[in-house]
């Protein structure tokens, strides 16, 4: 029970950082696009 209480919260930190990071990539991905 302990793990999933920590998996779940470590999931809640880390979701956001990789939603963030994935938007991040797609705007550099589409500048790159725009640029050539």
């Amino acid at each position: 029970m302990t793990k999933y209480v920590i998996f779940s919260f470590f999931l809640v930190l880390i979701y956001p950082l990789g939603v963030d990071l994935y938007l991040t990539g797609l705007t550099a991905i589409a500048k790159r696009f725009k640029c050539f």
